[in-house]
Order: structure tokens, then sequence, then C-alpha cells
């Protein structure tokens, strides 16, 4: 709970956040919010800011990437990206394109979603589906490059 007050100390102040206090702020429920003294303008104004200060973050991880060495130069100028076990190279440009639109796409129904809408049980399960492959990818890749790392130093 103190690095949710945190967070949201530091978005009221209008300074940057992390990406995990930006999922903390957002997973945080209307009721804990209130119980922390929070008025509805404030949490109102604290949704919005997380909203748009996580859409950023999607935007740059999408168009710079992770800045901590995820490229080498390769021969002749040509840059080699890491192998994670797959024989085949350079997929990851048509993965961060398809990832970009997933995020895009998540927040536009994010956004457009109010708690109380009710939607078909087929829209849940897609939904979940999509979250489950995602959270899949993400856990794999995860464990490569911590292990790619550990195996550099």
């Amino acid at each position: 709970m103190k690095e949710l007050e945190i967070a949201i100390s530091l978005a009221l102040a209008g300074l940057r956040i992390t990406p995990e206090q930006q999922v903390a702020i957002s997973e945080a429920k209307f009721v804990d919010l209130v119980d922390m003294g929070l008025s509805l303008e404030e949490i109102a104004t604290l949704k919005n800011m997380t909203a748009k200060e996580m859409q950023r973050s999607i935007a740059q991880f999408t168009t710079y990437g992770d800045k901590s060495e995820m490229l080498s130069e390769g021969h002749a100028g040509i840059t080699m990206g890491r192998d994670f076990d797959y024989k085949s190279h350079g997929e990851a440009k048509m993965t961060k394109r398809q990832l970009y639109h997933i995020a895009k796409n998540a927040m536009v129904l994010h956004d457009s979603l109010m708690d109380g809408d009710d939607l078909p049980e087929w829209c849940q399960s897609k939904i979940s589906q999509a979250e489950m492959a995602v959270d899949d990818v993400a856990e794999y890749l995860e464990y490569k490059m911590l292990n790619s790392m550990m195996h550099e130093s």
C-alpha cells in the first residue's frame, strides 16, 4: 500500500512515474482510493493522468524499445538481434508492430468501457485468451533476457 501512496503522490504532483507505479495506480480499486482520502475529482484526474502516462510509455517503448543494449552491431553494418533459441532472425520488428497495435487497441477499449458495461461472453473470452498469450510470451522472453544477461556477466 505504501508503494501505491508514493505513486499517487508523484502522479498528483505532476511528476513522472515508473511503469510499475502506473500499473499499481491503474489497478487500484476506487474504494481503496477513497479510503486513502482522495476526492472524486482527484481520483478522476489520477486515472486520466495514469492512462495518458501509460500510453506515452507504450508509444515510447514501441518507438525506441528498451535502451539496455538490446542490439549489438553485426558484420557489414547489419544490426543483429539476440537469439532466443529460434533459428530464424529478424521477427522482432514485426512483433513490435503487432504489440504496438495490441497496446493501442487495448487502451482504446480500456478507455471506452465503463465498469458497469455488460460484454458478450465471447468478448470476455477473447480478451482473457489474449492476456494469457501475451503474459506467456512476456514471461518466456523475460526469462531468456535475464538468463542471457547473467551469462554475459
